[in-house]
């Protein structure tokens, strides 16, 4: 009878784990991909701006400077989605080390009442 509330509990454990898990990364997805298309936006917007105010100064410092810009905004897009990503994955590994001690200590629990 234990084994089989153990194994019914670690099953319920896994599932729910795996629907955090699931849940939590497609919301880290969403927010990545938000993030990035609004920097993208910003980025393109900003370009304009100084493209459109260098053109009556002179076209090669234009290129060269929407060249640079265009390279470092790629870069700190590059930044901020890794780093996104990589707290997301520790943020995700945490809950899922806590709901995983969590299940077997009260799988544990449950199993020594029942025990007794």
């Amino acid at each position: 009878m234990i084994d089989i509330i153990t194994t019914t509990l670690q099953a319920i454990c896994n599932k729910l784990i795996a629907i955090i898990m699931t849940t939590l990364q497609a919301i880290c997805n969403e927010l990545i991909d938000i993030i990035t298309t609004t920097l993208q936006a910003i980025c393109k917007e900003l370009l304009g701006i100084i493209t459109t105010t260098l053109q009556a100064v002179c076209i090669e410092l234009i290129d060269i400077i929407t060249t640079t810009l265009q390279a470092i905004c790629n870069e700190l897009i590059d930044i901020i989605t890794t780093t996104l990503q990589e707290i997301c994955n520790e943020f995700i590994d945490i809950i899922t080390t806590t709901l995983q001690e969590t299940c077997n200590e009260l799988i544990d629990i449950i199993t020594n009442t029942q025990q007794a």
